[in-house]
């Protein structure tokens, strides 16, 4: 990193140095198309040539992806090169579908003699993903290797490197690695609250984003709980994972309450009915008196107070 005059302003030295080398690849011929991720993409190339026509890569020579004569055009798949516009001078390149691994220095070529070099380049991607807290997040990488990503937290705390890829080998920040793994994308297990944030692909090799992934992580996953912060490292924290045991036990209690309201209902329910019947049998009892004579029900009165007498009578003999 470069560090300006400006306080805490730093600039990427690959990003420097391609601002500084557009200027001067101009002057020499060599220009640049940007395009978006799995778009389209055309190299200019702008000459005419009576002869044979090539394209190819730097790198691989002798891979040629387009030919052109005066008779006719062939390319290889994703590649093309019109025939029509060959005659008419127009040399250019078209690839189909643009992605990181076709990212590279294109050179064109009339009889051997090189004529154009146009590189390729591609708009960094953004893509947001939802994801529920307790489930796993899944992001591609788009090269396989050289790879950093670097993740800057929704609370806005400081960026930092979650994982480096280099030589096929993937280093991460310790209190992840027990929840990474990493082949063509980077999987994270058991997603948590606080893993939300801006996830960021850096090309390590030419120091430039090429991407991000703008993760939300959506409510909790059932029977999973957060304890606070148990560790810290940096500004990173890590929490562990609980299976809550709260539902099961509240479903004992709940069944238990319940029964034993049921049995208290039936309880009364039985004194209920017991009282019932007592107080027919009074009410019978009452019915049956006040149906009788008046005089029927002097006698017995008077019957009852003579019983009632001569039994306290005996008493006072004793």
């Amino acid at each position: 990193m470069v560090e300006t005059g400006m306080k805490n302003l730093k600039v990427p030295v690959g990003a420097l140095l391609q601002l500084l080398l557009i200027p001067l690849a101009s002057v020499l011929g060599f220009s640049s198309t940007m395009v978006k991720l799995h778009e389209a993409a055309t190299l200019p190339c702008y000459q005419k040539c009576s002869g044979v026509v090539t394209w190819t890569t730097p790198d691989k020579e002798q891979d040629i992806l387009a030919q052109c004569d005066q008779t006719s055009c062939q390319s290889k798949d994703g590649f093309l090169v019109s025939h029509d516009e060959y005659l008419k001078g127009n040399l250019s390149l078209t690839i189909i579908t643009a992605d990181f691994s076709k990212k590279s220095w294109y050179t064109c070529k009339c009889n051997g003699k090189g004529v154009c070099d146009v590189s390729l380049r591609l708009e960094p991607f953004s893509y947001p993903v939802h994801v529920q807290a307790g489930e796993s997040l899944s992001l591609d990488l788009p090269i396989p290797d050289d790879v950093e990503v670097s993740v800057q937290k929704s609370d806005g705390s400081n960026t930092f490197s979650l994982c480096r890829i280099e030589g096929h080998k993937a280093k991460c920040e310790s209190v992840y690695e027990s929840r990474v793994s990493v082949s063509s994308s980077l999987r994270l297990k058991e997603v948590k609250n606080d893993d939300g944030g801006t996830y960021i692909i850096r090309d390590i090799k030419n120091d430039e984003v090429i991407g991000m992934y703008t993760v939300t992580v959506n409510g909790s996953k059932s029977g999973i709980s957060e304890d606070p912060p148990v560790e810290e490292y940096g500004n990173v924290y890590f929490r562990a994972h609980h299976h809550s045991r709260e539902g099961p036990v509240a479903v004992i209690l709940a069944v238990v309450f319940g029964v034993m309201l049921v049995l208290a209902v039936l309880g009364i329910a039985v004194l209920l009915v017991k009282n019932q019947r007592g107080l027919r049998k009074c009410l019978r009892r009452m019915e049956k008196h006040a149906s009788k004579p008046a005089a029927q029900r002097r006698g017995y009165a008077a019957r009852t107070n003579n019983r009632r007498t001569e039994g306290g009578k005996s008493q006072t003999l004793l």
